[in-house]
């Protein structure tokens, strides 16, 4: 029996087919290392979880260990478009206690013109800078406010995971008597007996007893997707050219509508999901979804535009693989 000719490629005749690919990798991996290095010699992870001040010192650490709360000269900055919602682009400082107390600097300016009080105790209520003594300075109290060295009001706060937020939040956990008077419990308290939170390392333990409450249904939803998988991988095989085609066509399709759609309502401003989604208007209250859909049309735009780069740049060698 005649043998079949064996087509043989010389070793000379070999050489990398995508360059270009490569070096775009070696780029990235270098790129990659040098940020990783970056992160881990100069960042603080800790600083993502625990209050910290805008100067980035950790409130509660080192020589604050005597101030582990974090105060915001402004929290109504948190809530407007003026910068990244999560950013809350106002000054952070961290202080001994929360204040228990409400005082505006146009009322204090004005009580210390009169001279109903005395002036180291108009100033007592003002929240400054580090190192800043409001009682020794000769400027006025607006004036101080004005240059950023005091916060311009102060209101009855109490700690809530190491941050000062505004007393009144308690209402929104007032269920049994929805009457302010009869509140009185503490934020602190809540979390500690509702929640079962009384410092930031307990949130962990917490999502942890919650999987515990639903590790049936969580076994059950991996077992399903871990089938489907299966399903899917099975088909591929079987039918490979028109299941990664389909497959390569819809997520091209996804990462377009959801790119279309974010960039839409940032510039036309009809929100669709803010106007029947309860949930989107309360998360708009903390995280402006105009920040949101920016961030998130920025990703999916990105992945778009190099997936379709990718494929078109080897497009003969996806078609040859499928074949």
């Amino acid at each position: 029996m005649p043998s079949k000719s064996t087509h043989f490629v010389s070793y000379k005749q070999r050489h990398c087919t995508d360059i270009f690919c490569l070096i775009l990798f070696i780029i990235f991996i270098f790129i990659y290392g040098f940020i990783s290095l970056l992160t881990i010699s100069q960042g603080n992870p800790i600083s993502l979880i625990q209050p910290s001040d805008s100067l980035g010192n950790i409130c509660g650490q080192d020589e604050f260990k005597s101030k582990p709360y974090q105060i915001y000269f402004d929290i109504s900055k948190c809530l407007t478009d003026g910068g990244l919602g999560f950013l809350c682009p106002t000054t952070k400082l961290c202080v001994s206690s929360c204040p228990k107390h409400y005082s505006h600097y146009q009322s204090l300016q004005t009580i210390e013109n009169a001279g109903y009080l005395p002036k180291n105790y108009t100033r007592r209520q003002l929240i400054c800078m580090y190192g800043f003594n409001p009682i020794t300075d000769s400027r006025t109290i607006i004036e101080l406010v004005n240059n950023g060295l005091c916060a311009p009001y102060t209101i009855e706060s109490e700690p809530f995971l190491g941050r000062c937020l505004p007393a009144m939040f308690i209402n929104l956990f007032d269920y049994e008597n929805h009457q302010t008077s009869q509140a009185n419990v503490s934020i602190t308290d809540i979390n500690t007996h509702m929640f079962g939170i009384d410092s930031i390392s307990d949130v962990g333990r917490v999502i942890l007893a919650d999987l515990d409450q639903i590790k049936e249904s969580l076994a059950l939803f991996i077992l399903v997707a871990c089938v489907l998988t299966l399903l899917y991988m099975f088909a591929v095989k079987q039918l490979t050219r028109l299941i990664v085609t389909l497959t390569i066509i819809l997520f091209l399709v996804i990462l377009f509508i959801c790119s279309s759609f974010c960039w839409y309502t940032i510039y036309t401003g009809q929100d669709l999901v803010y106007e029947y989604s309860t949930v989107a208007r309360i998360v708009n209250d903390f995280i402006k979804l105009r920040t949101i859909y920016m961030i998130f049309g920025c990703i999916t735009t990105f992945i778009f535009l190099l997936s379709l780069f990718v494929i078109c740049t080897l497009f003969d060698r996806v078609r040859f693989s499928i074949i």
